[in-house]
């Protein structure tokens, strides 16, 4: 089974890349259900995990989270007791691991990619499984990343605590390749965009499996339409690979100011992977009450984000919500006396 783990930050071209590769046959890349970041902090409430009615239990709690996801996988790809049959370990990374191995042995695939990014936080969970992934560090210029989030529904909209986490997430992914440069590869979107066949040859070389020119085709999935239609923040799936989705800060008159606290915070990552800066002239560090006077502000513009969407666009994010929220009280209750 040839595992792989996408890694790096969001509004990087993620769901082009997934797209991309599902469409070649070889692996199922299903959406993220961000199984380790909405999970890891339940996981005590699960124990012990050698215990059968407990590993039924967070398995059933976890092919529900899926089955409410935003962006829905295939029909009849998860399923529990599949997952406890390719159980192999008793901690909650090894139900995850199983939850896509008995997924892509369903699929009659040879393998699959995780698109969970945040995952680049879990590099030790998810060695501790024996899984041994490949790790796909997927690279964005940081201004397109800033502006894609601040245009998002959700997600963070001080420029700020963008870069913050864009750099807290490049330096993680080097980290992991540090600890296993073999298994580890950087692929830029970049290139996914202007040159998708020969990126998509030579990360299939990489990963040991066919490529196929129909990865260059995934914009006409019935899926990726469905994307498109539920919310802007895939409204590109639905489209061929366009060069206009290269350098969009080039094109963002009156965005200075905003581009130039990106810059100043990244100033020295970017320059490692090939990103030159056009408005700061060096790097810069907030003060602790900076720090603090940019979450603030991100609070309050992901709040009006939220009341200039329309309820459709929300409501794909809340309904796995409300679900996660009623797993937790659920197993809250059943660690009360006599629950």
């Amino acid at each position: 089974m040839i595992r792989v783990q996408m890694v790096g930050t969001q509004r990087s071209g993620s769901n082009l890349l997934r797209l991309m590769l599902d469409q070649g046959g070889s692996l199922l890349a299903p959406p993220s259900a961000h199984e380790l970041r909405d999970l890891l902090p339940l996981a005590p409430l699960y124990e012990p995990l050698d215990d059968v009615g407990n590993q039924r239990r967070l398995a059933s709690d976890l092919s529900e989270l899926v089955r409410a996801n935003a962006l829905a996988w295939p029909d009849g790809h998860v399923d529990a007791d599949r997952l406890l049959g390719c159980l192999k370990g008793t901690g909650l990374t090894d139900f995850v691991i199983a939850l896509y191995d008995q997924a892509a042995t369903h699929a009659a695939r040879i393998g699959w990619m995780s698109k969970c990014l945040e995952n680049v936080h879990c590099f030790e969970e998810l060695e501790a499984t024996g899984a041994s992934p490949r790790y796909v560090h997927l690279v964005r210029d940081p201004r397109d990343v800033a502006l894609s989030f601040r245009r998002a529904p959700i997600g963070p909209k001080d420029p700020r605590v963008i870069a913050a986490m864009w750099r807290n997430d490049q330096q993680a992914a080097r980290a992991i390749a540090r600890r296993c440069p073999e298994r580890t590869r950087v692929e830029h979107f970049e290139d996914l965009i202007l040159r998708p066949a020969g990126s998509l040859r030579s990360l299939a070389a990489w990963l040991g499996i066919p490529y196929s020119d129909a990865s260059l085709h995934y914009h006409r999935r019935k899926d990726a339409a469905e994307a498109a239609e539920l919310s802007p923040l895939w409204s590109n799936l639905s489209s061929a690979p366009m060069a206009d989705r290269v350098s969009v800060h080039l094109a963002e008159a009156g965005n200075e100011e905003f581009l130039c606290s990106v810059e100043e915070l990244v100033f020295d990552e970017m320059a490692r992977y090939g990103y030159e800066p056009l408005h700061a002239t060096s790097a810069r560090v907030l003060s602790p009450e900076e720090s603090v006077a940019a979450r603030e502000n991100d609070e309050r513009l992901r709040e009006e984000s939220v009341r200039s969407h329309s309820g459709r666009d929300q409501s794909a994010h809340l309904l796995r919500g409300r679900l996660l929220q009623a797993i937790r009280s659920s197993l809250e209750r059943s660690e009360e006396p006599g629950g």
